[in-house]
């Protein structure tokens, strides 16, 4: 389109570079075109306007237009100077009659000589030269901008309908520019030059060169964002296919696995729990381990499992010397990297942690029998397990802690002991381990069979069970030593007796007990180890001795019951009596036959007594007819002798004392039932020498 001017002041739209035609292009041009372009030295291209006039005096619009053309071409005014006018006349003449490309290549130098040495004049000059440069730009711009607008809105204005007042300028409304003065018209392009077609040819070359280097970069871009994305998928494809072959090889070794939760929802990370659901409230939150991502696609555990693994320790104490450990060389397997390795020795390590964790609180319930913590060690004071009843015991100490596991252990003064550390560590990993599946089948009981109370989660009676296993155990070994020797020496003396003595009633029946067995959800395992928690009973029996091998023979029974809680808070000791020392101790037939005794030395007292009156009172008296106890309820027997015609009374006195038999004939007193002291008496302590009871006791009467 092209605007036809009707009636409007003389507007000046000098044009940028960018709007000059190539110069290969202007060369086609007509002379007086060429003449005109050779005219100018600047590079700008300078549209002159219209020839007007000469005017003595110019207005203020068009001195302000001049002013602008003026800024465009040279700069800002106030760098014009007379002087600077006339210099710059001179050298365009001279440059018009020398060499150009000496003036060039001297200027090159001088600005090269300039560039050498920087001044700070030289830079502000240069700083302030920039600024000017840009308020005239800016200001150009402007002046564009209001002319455009201007010619718009004077072109709109043909049309009453549109409100384009607003629009003008002020210096259009000072001018008075009559509205409508402007019009639009479309013509018909014509004919074009050879150096538009060029320029056009120009054009279009330098668009499709332009669009298909354009498209080259976009394509070799792209190419190279989709190498880098394969290289980066196939990355993480070894990535995951490394995680999942470790956690897949983790759940082959029987981990569960379960997903993390994030705000209500399971996420993409994996957990292995190497926990034990059923352990105390204070271990539960840390069996969990996330299997995170390396860099590498292996998997990284959590930072807690990297600490140094614990295992608990126990050593035997006797007289302040170790004796017996339970921490070997061979349990340092702390070194090796592979994941399942680390997840086991967290595992175990945590298994160790809480029991010694339940130790700890459980000890604060024994203090009354000689468990106490010190230092960080549970200490458990246990009797030496003595053969002899008389013999005082030693002092023996079980030492219990925490440590790491690749700790250095420290050298034990002797290893006599070891058998009994290890002993009780596996006891308290077996114990610990029973209770965790009693939680577990308590809690999948059906409502009405759940006893919820206190004792759902009640601290498990590790150390409790271990104490009364020792104490059971040595009571029952105390007993049966003392029964062995009583038994031999009654055999070294000719009278028979045979001992049999059971640890636990209960592992004498134990197919019976596991076939009626109510808790059909247990494993026969802890079946077995619940029996262990609950009172232990022993029996040993002890026949006694007969005239003749025909009958039956009497049976003296102990039964051994250990249970540190009520009723019996430790091993009680209870002697049942056959029917012959019933009649010898003249009890009533409602009267109870069993006795109980609290200690081992006190049982094998009564004993070694029931054993005299059985054989003073029973079978003396059932061999010589004419015996009559002496004292009653004591172990001496009055006996019938004939010297000629003179009958005398004799007094036999049975005794049993720790394992060793005595049959002594007693002088008699003045004093009824009462003697002086004993005339001959002969002694059995197991070894079959000499003569036997009836003998002996025949050459006192003879």
């Amino acid at each position: 389109m092209q605007g036809q001017l009707t009636q409007a002041p003389t507007l000046f739209l000098p044009t940028s570079p960018a709007d000059a035609a190539p110069r290969h292009l202007l060369d086609h041009h007509s002379t007086s075109d060429m003449s005109e372009r050779d005219a100018t030295t600047d590079e700008n291209v300078v549209v002159r306007p219209w020839p007007t006039r000469p005017k003595e005096k110019l207005e203020a619009i068009e001195l302000y237009t001049q002013l602008i053309q003026l800024d465009a071409e040279r700069g800002h005014i106030q760098n014009i100077t007379e002087q600077t006018l006339r210099e710059e006349i001179d050298r365009g003449r001279q440059a018009s009659q020398d060499d150009p490309m000496e003036g060039v290549e001297d200027g090159e130098e001088g600005e090269d000589a300039e560039e050498e040495v920087p001044t700070r004049e030289k830079k502000l000059e240069e700083l302030e030269a920039a600024r000017l440069a840009l308020i005239s730009k800016s200001e150009f711009a402007q002046f564009y901008a209001r002319n455009t607008l201007d010619l718009f809105a004077l072109i709109l204005t043909k049309d009453p309908t549109k409100g384009v007042n607003a629009s003008f300028s002020e210096m259009i409304k000072k001018e008075g520019v009559p509205r409508g003065s402007f019009a639009v018209s479309r013509q018909k392009e014509g004919p074009k030059k050879d150096w538009e077609y060029q320029r056009d040819r120009y054009e279009q070359d330098r668009v499709r060169y332009a669009s298909k280097g354009s498209r080259m970069h976009a394509l070799e871009s792209a190419a190279d964002t989709l190498l880098k994305a394969a290289t980066q998928l196939e990355n993480d494809v070894q990535k995951e296919v490394k995680y999942w072959d470790e956690v897949l090889s983790i759940s082959d070794k029987g981990w569960p696995l379960q997903r993390l939760r994030r705000g209500g929802r399971p996420s993409s990370t994996f957990a292995v729990r190497y926990g034990f659901r059923e352990a105390s409230s204070h271990f539960q939150g840390r069996g969990l381990a996330p299997l995170r991502m390396d860099d590498d696609g292996s998997i990284i555990l959590d930072p807690s499992l990297s600490l140094k693994p614990k295992t608990l320790r126990i050593r035997v104490s006797e007289n302040g010397k170790i004796t017996g450990t339970s921490r070997l060389s061979g349990l340092k397997e702390a070194t090796e990297t592979a994941v399942e390795k680390t997840i086991q020795l967290a595992r175990d390590s945590l298994f160790e942690e809480e029991i010694y964790h339940e130790l700890c609180i459980e000890a604060r319930q024994l203090f009354g029998y000689g468990v106490h913590v010190q230092n960080s060690i549970v200490q458990l004071d246990i009797p030496t397990f003595s053969r002899s009843t008389s013999s005082e015991d030693s002092r023996r100490q079980i030492l219990i802690d925490c440590i790491p596991l690749d700790h250095e252990p420290t050298p034990a003064d002797d290893h006599n002991s070891d058998w009994l550390a290890l002993t009780i560590a596996e006891a308290l990993r077996l114990f610990l381990a029973h209770e965790h599946n009693m939680r577990l089948f308590r809690r999948s009981q059906p409502s009405r069979k759940r006893h919820l109370g206190p004792n759902e989660h009640r601290t498990p009676p590790l150390l409790r069970t271990i104490l009364a296993m020792l104490s059971h155990i040595r009571g029952l070994n105390s007993l049966q030593f003392h029964l062995s020797s009583l038994s031999t020496t009654l055999g070294s003396a000719g009278l028979p007796s045979t001992l049999s003595v059971t640890g636990e009633m209960s592992l004498n029946r134990l197919t019976s007990l596991l076939s009626k067995s109510r808790k059909q959800g247990l494993t026969p395992i802890d079946q077995i180890l619940n029996l262990a928690v609950k009172p232990l009973d022993g029996l040993a029996t002890l026949t006694l001795p007969s005239i003749t091998s025909d009958s039956d023979p009497e049976a003296l029974k102990i039964a051994i019951c250990t249970f540190l809680a009520e009723p019996t808070n430790g091993t009680e000791f209870k002697v049942t009596l056959p029917p012959s020392l019933v009649s010898v101790l003249n009890l009533s037939p409602d009267q109870k036959r069993e006795f109980k005794f609290p200690s081992v030395e006190e049982t094998t007292s009564y004993i070694d007594f029931l054993v005299s009156l059985h054989l003073s009172h029973t079978l003396l008296r059932e061999r010589y007819t004419r015996a009559m106890p002496a004292v009653s309820k004591d172990p001496i027997v009055s006996l019938e002798v004939k010297e000629g015609k003179k009958v005398y009374r004799k007094n036999v006195e049975v005794n049993v004392t720790n394992g060793r038999l005595t049959v002594a004939m007693l002088r008699p007193s003045l004093f009824p039932y009462t003697n002086e002291g004993r005339a001959l008496e002969r002694t059995w302590e197991g070894k079959k020498e000499g003569k036997t009871f009836w003998e002996a006791v025949d050459a006192f009467l003879a």
